[in-house]
């Protein structure tokens, strides 16, 4: 195949592309609304639903509520410093002072309930921990 026969095959498609004419730019600005449209209701709208629940959930904590901070401490809300700024209790008699988008999540009364049965959980296995090393302790003195 000769360099000749290639430019007249992109000659004949050029020919045929200006018979059928050239596509509509309604066509386009459709496409490019359709995909606007797409990205607000997958993207920014679920953002603003989220920050108006964080921004809820910031304004209806009281004292003594567990929170969640952004890395992963939990604590409890003793009050508001200032419009940026909380005070929170991370550990007994250790309180820090955290900013307002540090903050992540309110936890909820069954996750309080399930602290609560954990830390029974854990008294009885001190418990049940204490009583076999007391029955290793009298094995060994036989």
């Amino acid at each position: 195949m000769n360099l000749f026969a290639i430019k007249e095959a992109f000659a004949a498609e050029a020919e045929a592309g200006a018979v059928q004419g050239k596509p509509s730019m309604f066509g386009d600005i459709a496409v490019i609304g359709l995909l606007i449209c797409i990205v607000y209701f997958l993207v920014i709208r679920p953002q603003q639903r989220r920050q108006k629940e964080h921004v809820s959930m910031l304004d209806s904590l009281k004292h003594g509520d567990r929170i969640v901070l952004a890395n992963g401490i939990v604590g409890t809300f003793l009050k508001k410093e200032d419009d940026k700024f909380y005070v929170v209790e991370i550990a007994s008699n250790v309180s820090v002072i955290v900013r307002r988008d540090g903050i992540v999540e309110l936890v909820k009364q069954e996750e309080k309930k399930l602290d609560k049965l954990e830390k029974l959980i854990d008294a009885k296995s001190k418990k049940i921990g204490k009583k076999t090393k007391a029955g290793a302790k009298k094995e060994e003195k036989e």
